[in-house]
């Protein structure tokens, strides 16, 4: 079968990253709704946290683009946090979860309703301008400030609807966003990694991928595993890999932003 050449894979224009936003946003919302009572107090990839955790994380962020004030404040908890959390992104994202311990799942619901479009409207206003401002952050290097509204907001909400489906036993629906933005991850990753392998993958994120003409090693096993992987969530070695594996695993170590 063709394999997509994940090099030819365009970018998302500015237009195309708010809409895709705005539907990760919607069905993470609508995931939360759906999940069983005790869903919430599951464990996930992301340890220590629960179900419960992440969407508090989630909110947090919300909540930061809604008010300068709650901004100031997740800075200032940056800082404080830095040294105990290993850095100031780990410090700030506990201080979203401790911050919102308290709340119910309903009002965690009803106030990411209320802050992920607020948070969204900013992201847009901020995305055009941002491309000129320098970002570094600590998981993932250099950047700009643009890509971090167009996109990194964006991956973050797509993997942890990865990580509530699969702590709550429920399937992974994706939907065409989902897969838009699994395939603009595996070409960043692509020209980030400089790798030559083959992709075919099952599951909700099904399909066949190169990243060159001559692949060193094909890779198998479920898209959402590989998402996974790239997320530093699971070992590469627990991909089917046959051909030149410890090239390809060295390939699968470089982390993909999310």
């Amino acid at each position: 079968m063709n394999a997509t050449d994940v090099r030819k894979i365009p970018g998302t224009s500015r237009r195309e990253a708010a809409e895709l936003a705005a539907a990760e946003n919607a069905a993470f919302i609508a995931g939360l709704g759906a999940l069983a009572p005790d869903a919430w107090s599951g464990s996930t990839d992301c340890d220590p946290w629960t179900v419960k955790d992440i969407a508090s994380h989630v909110l947090g962020w919300g909540e930061a683009g809604m008010s300068w004030r709650e901004f100031r404040h997740q800075m200032a908890g940056a800082v404080k946090g830095w040294r105990a959390h290993g850095n100031p992104v780990h410090a700030q994202n506990q201080l979203q979860v401790e911050d919102r311990k308290d709340l119910s799942p309903d009002e965690l619901i009803a106030r990411l309703e209320v802050g992920l479009p607020a948070l969204l409207r900013l992201r847009q206003r901020l995305s055009l301008p941002g491309r000129l401002v320098p970002l570094y952050n600590p998981l993932f290097g250099l950047t700009t400030l643009g890509f971090a509204m167009d996109t990194i907001f964006t991956r973050d909400v797509f993997v942890h609807r990865i990580d509530i489906a699969r702590s709550a036993g429920t399937e992974f629906y994706a939907g065409p966003h989902d897969r838009r933005v699994f395939e603009d991850c595996l070409r960043h990753w692509a020209k980030k990694s400089s790798a030559n392998l083959r992709f075919e993958l099952d599951g909700p994120l099904s399909g066949h991928y190169a990243t060159g003409s001559a692949p060193a090693a094909v890779v198998r096993g479920t898209g959402v595993d590989l998402v996974r992987v790239l997320a530093g969530r699971l070992e590469p070695e627990r991909m089917e890999i046959e051909g030149e594996k410890e090239r390809a695993v060295a390939w699968l170590r470089v982390p993909c932003p999310f």
